[in-house]
């Protein structure tokens, strides 16, 4: 459905017949792939595969460095260069939401690592903009591209 014109597909569990999707995504050649889990075994295999991204769920920057050897072999195993797959982190709320030297560590240690992008909740944002521009000024401090 990413192509001009109607799609048609027909399968095991969904068929459709002449489906328009407009407006057209922005993303050329196509809308990248994200795969989001911590397992090793099948999940980074599927990410090696067929994605453009895997997202670590939760993972400390420690659990990231001793993680990234494991996806850079899944990686190898289809002979995909491994730098040809982002890693991500989503970090839970309690680690990203404190503000100040604790959390530019984080995220300095985190970019080191290569880590491609950091996702989180920062709660305190429905209730101030300052939660934001604190976040923003972390991530500086940490040598992190905004």
């Amino acid at each position: 459905m990413m192509r001009p014109g109607p799609s048609t597909f027909h399968g095991e569990h969904v068929s459709i017949d002449d489906a328009i999707n407009v407006p057209q995504p922005l993303q050329r050649p196509r809308v990248p792939i994200m795969v989001g889990e911590n397992g090793p075994e099948v999940t980074w295999r599927i990410a090696a595969q067929f994605a453009d991204e895997l997202n670590l769920d939760g993972k400390t920057p420690d659990e990231v460095s001793d993680d990234l050897p494991v996806i850079a072999s899944r990686c190898e195993e289809i002979q995909r260069d491994p730098e040809s797959l982002d890693v991500s982190v989503h970090v839970f709320t309690e680690h990203l939401s404190p503000s100040g030297e604790k959390r530019v560590d984080m995220l300095g240690r985190y970019q080191s690592l290569g880590v491609s992008r950091v996702i989180g909740l920062v709660q305190e944002s429905a209730e101030t903009d300052e939660a934001l521009e604190s976040l923003v000024r972390d991530a500086r401090s940490a040598g992190v591209e905004i």
